[in-house]
């Protein structure tokens, strides 16, 4: 029986929704750098999509990053399924080992304070304003089911295409998805200094 366990460096094919082909990303297992890790799987999103799916990493390896890593949950039961399909593993970096910085907006409704969480640990959040953290993804974990959908948002908006053509804006998680993306530059074209960084620290 093929192993069913996240490891650091495993390379995963993940299909997008709607006939939209396949994405790629690398996994970090943050429960290998911290056991007390609240969320146990950070994924790095490759900026590139295929029709067909791919059988070697040669083609995106050396492509940067289309959204700031993300948290995921329910990693395992996507593999089972086979929405995620394993590909490879390669050897991790110590920048790929770097947890993101992560804002964080309460009350959650409407916020009216903003933070950044370090190391994905709300319990050391820090309180900072809006404009210093609005580049950062939002704390939580993203659905591995669901994450597929935001990462084909993504990808679309960076290849000049419109959202709204294929997927339906009226849907509550969609919308949450689209707001997100559309919300925050490519991860890749954002200044090496705030790529996973709040700005202005402390000011």
């Amino acid at each position: 029986m093929a192993r069913i366990k996240v490891k650091s460096g495993d390379i995963y094919q993940i299909n997008l929704p709607d006939a939209l082909g396949f994405a790629y990303a690398k996994c970090i297992n943050l429960l290998e750098l911290n056991p007390e890790a609240r969320y146990p799987t950070l994924i790095r999103v490759y900026n590139y999509r295929s029709l067909d799916p791919l059988a070697s990493t040669e083609k995106f390896i050396e492509k940067d990053l289309i959204i700031c890593p993300l948290l995921i949950a329910g990693a395992l039961p996507a593999i089972k399924s086979g929405s995620w399909k394993l590909i490879a593993n390669e050897p991790v970096s110590e920048r790929e080992l770097v947890i993101p910085h992560y804002k964080r907006g309460e009350p959650d409704d409407s916020p009216k304070q903003w933070y950044y969480v370090p190391n994905a640990d709300i319990s050391k959040k820090i309180k900072s304003e809006y404009d210093n953290v609005k580049h950062l993804e939002t704390i939580g974990a993203t659905g591995s089911e669901l994450v597929g959908v935001k990462i084909a948002m993504a990808l679309l908006q960076d290849e000049g295409k419109t959202i709204a053509d294929y997927f339906d804006l009226n849907e509550f998680y969609v919308k949450y998805f689209y707001d997100e993306v559309t919300n925050v530059q490519p991860y890749y074209k954002q200044p090496k200094h705030l790529q996973g960084r709040a700005m202005l620290i402390g000011k």
